[in-house]
């Protein structure tokens, strides 16, 4: 499946300002948008750090709103500390993970990111802690349509369901491939995520940024496979923590 480049995106990008007003700090902010709960990953999970923290702006660059002020340029998904360097293997790297309502992003929309930072070329993996319960179990800001799409430097995946309320379904695995040339990031796609399951639960689980599905041509890599909330609420009350976000990255 065809990943997105920014400019492809967000054509219409100027009218994307009003997200300034939904900027949040992701150090502040759980899933479910109490200071209590910020996501993190065991030591098990992946070769690298804990996430860090950083403040969103929105993903603009238009030369002025209708105001007449300057708005700032999205610079992508980078560490603030070194806002341009290259992909190198062994190397951490800035991966954004975006979480939001997924409705049209050009109408603006309410989101989380946090910025966490694998090595390059190595299987890593991030989980958000307690999300199960913050984003499906307890009423958050996020529903009815919990969405996730990853980033890097200026590139975007397309977004994918976490919790799909109205359709009673759960899609809590997802991998995401980074394209890498030269150093720089080219696309991120999804991986097929319907290998490990039967056909029947087995769903189209892609969106643009205007909140619509796309199949990509029949794509498989635009399905994922979807559990009720009935059996995730089943594997939670034995101590698993199977139907909490997480996402794999890989190279």
């Amino acid at each position: 499946m065809k990943s997105f480049n920014l400019a492809a995106i967000l054509s219409w990008s100027w009218h994307i300002y009003m997200l300034l007003h939904y900027t949040v700090l992701a150090d502040d902010a759980s899933p479910s948008g109490s200071p209590s709960g910020s996501p993190s990953r065991s030591p098990s999970d992946s070769p690298s750090d804990s996430p860090t923290a950083e403040t969103t702006t929105a993903p603009v660059d238009p030369p002025a709103n209708n105001d007449g002020l300057e708005l700032p340029a999205w610079k992508g998904c980078v560490n603030p500390n070194n806002p341009e360097p290259l992909v190198q293997s062994g190397k951490e790297t800035s991966i954004c993970m975006n979480l939001s309502n997924g409705d049209n992003w050009a109408s603006g929309v309410k989101y989380s990111r946090w910025l966490f930072t694998p090595k390059a070329d190595e299987y890593s993996h991030f989980k958000v802690k307690n999300s199960y319960k913050d984003l499906v179990v307890n009423d958050n800001d996020f529903l009815p349509s919990v969405s996730v799409h990853v980033s890097s430097q200026t590139s975007l995946s397309f977004i994918r369901r976490y919790y799909d309320q109205a359709a009673d379904r759960i899609f809590p695995y997802l991998t995401a491939i980074i394209d890498v040339k030269d150093g720089k990031v080219e696309g991120i796609a999804w991986d097929n995520a319907c290998v490990f399951c039967l056909s029947d639960v087995c769903e189209e689980n892609s969106y643009n940024f205007a909140g619509e599905l796309t199949d990509s041509a029949g794509s498989v890599e635009s399905k994922g496979c979807h559990l009720t909330k009935a059996q995730c609420d089943a594997i939670t009350a034995d101590g698993d923590t199977s139907c909490d976000l997480q996402i794999y990255v890989v190279w």
